[in-house]
Parts: structure tokens; C-alpha cells; sequence
């Protein structure tokens, strides 16, 4: 470090060099091998996580953009593999952009289920507790009258 020091005050050092020292000094073991690190990631926590990582080790690895669709496909959570395969995508962007709102949409329907199944539990025949009587009222003059009765 100490001659890298003197060269970076000499103004002699090239990119590739003070990338390669960046690497060493500060870079994360996976960055020795980006391809492994690859094909070692799972998805486990959300898609932007995920994707971000993917890509930072995307750029190091020298793959094609085929082979790491692939591999960005095949390490996502199991409930979104499938609904993202179907699509075929044929770049990343198309990917993530499929995974993301897939990711979405499984959010929103695990929320309308809960829902639902809060709205179901607990109420006698099956009423939500949230539901609000009408205000509507009888038509004036009748007697048990409907609000949609007609006049003759």
C-alpha cells in the first residue's frame, strides 16, 4: 500500500491498477470470483435487494446476458420463478421489470387475503365488521316500503 501511496502522489497510476488495489483493500471475497458468487445468490429478502447485488456482480462476471438472465431467473424466490420464466425475457431489464411487478402483484394479493380472511372470521354470517348500514329509508307514505319500490 505503501508504494501504491507514492504512485498515486506520482500521478502514475492507471485505472486497471487502482481499481485492482481498490479491490484488494476493500473489495468483498465474492468479487475474487463474480461468476461464483453468482451462481451461489438466492433471492431471500426483496427483488431490489436481490437485483442490486446480481447486478454488481454481473459487471465483474463475463458472461453473456443470456447466461445471467438464466441465472437471475433460476435463484428468485420459488412463488416468482415461474410467473417471470413465462414471460421468456431476453434482457435483464425485461427481467427485473417482470420480477418486480410480479413481486407486486404477489404483495397485493397476500394484503387482499388477509383481508379477506380478517373480514370472514368472527362475524355472524359472514358480515365484515367494517361493512356500514345503509341510510337509505323506507319511501315516505308506505308502510314497509323499499327504497327501490316503484309508484303506480
Amino acid at each position: 500500500m505503501v508504494e501504491m501511496t507514492a504512485e498515486i502522489e506520482q500521478g502514475f497510476v492507471s485505472w486497471p491498477e487502482f481499481y485492482d488495489e481498490m479491490l484488494l483493500q476493500f473489495g468483498p471475497d465474492e468479487l475474487d470470483d463474480p461468476m461464483a458468487a453468482l451462481t451461489n445468490l438466492k433471492q431471500t429478502g426483496s427483488m431490489s435487494g436481490y437485483h442490486r447485488v446480481f447486478i454488481k456482480l454481473a459487471h465483474l462476471a463475463d458472461d453473456t446476458e443470456k447466461n445471467l438472465i438464466s441465472l437471475f431467473m433460476s435463484e428468485l424466490k420459488e412463488d416468482l420463478r415461474g410467473k417471470v420464466k413465462i414471460n421468456r425475457p431476453l434482457t435483464m431489464v425485461v427481467a427485473y421489470r417482470s420480477a418486480s411487478a410480479q413481486e407486486m402483484i404477489s404483495h397485493t394479493e397476500k394484503r387482499i387475503n388477509r383481508f379477506q380472511s380478517y373480514k370472514n372470521s368472527g362475524s355472524p354470517a359472514g358480515e365484515s365488521p367494517l361493512q356500514v348500514k345503509s341510510l337509505a329509508t323506507p319511501t315516505a307514505g308506505k308502510k314497509g316500503g323499499s327504497v327501490n319500490s316503484t309508484h303506480q
